[in-house]
């Protein structure tokens, strides 16, 4: 009975505070909140994160909550990536430069029909129709 109530404790998520100080510890408190989205998150920047790769879409559970405070800090898409994708839940993002970001479209097909390219659509920020975006003091810039 121990080793059940043990497993069922481990099992249980706990809502999340991450100190993100690069751009792998920004990586991977995107990552864990996708594991986690019945809980509350929080992201702290204590640094500026130059991205050297795609980081998970932000989605958690309805009625729950991200919170970024970007601390006057920036994120720098590095002109190839998107720092945000907001994909799920209530999203609150302050106090953060988000610059020189990018989302690339497709090319559309090849031939002599062609075909509609792929939308390259929020570089710096893209919100979904199952999202609540909330900005405060948030500047973009190229």
């Amino acid at each position: 009975m121990v080793i059940v109530l043990l497993w069922l404790t481990a099992s249980v998520a706990q809502a999340g505070t991450f100190t993100v100080n690069n751009f792998a510890d920004f990586q991977n408190a995107l990552q864990s909140i996708a594991l986690d989205p019945a809980n509350d998150h929080t992201i702290n920047i204590n640094a500026n994160i130059t991205m050297t790769g795609n980081v998970a879409p932000i989605a958690v559970n309805a009625g729950r909550s991200v919170i970024i405070n970007g601390n006057g800090y920036r994120i720098d898409g590095g002109n190839a990536y998107r720092p945000f994708f907001a994909h799920q839940g209530n999203i609150t993002i302050r106090d953060l430069t988000i610059e020189n970001a990018r989302a690339q479209g497709g090319a559309g097909g090849i031939g002599r029909s062609g075909g509609g390219g792929g939308l390259g659509a929020g570089a710096g920020l893209f919100v979904d129709q199952f999202a609540n975006v909330t900005l405060e003091n948030v500047q973009f810039s190229n």
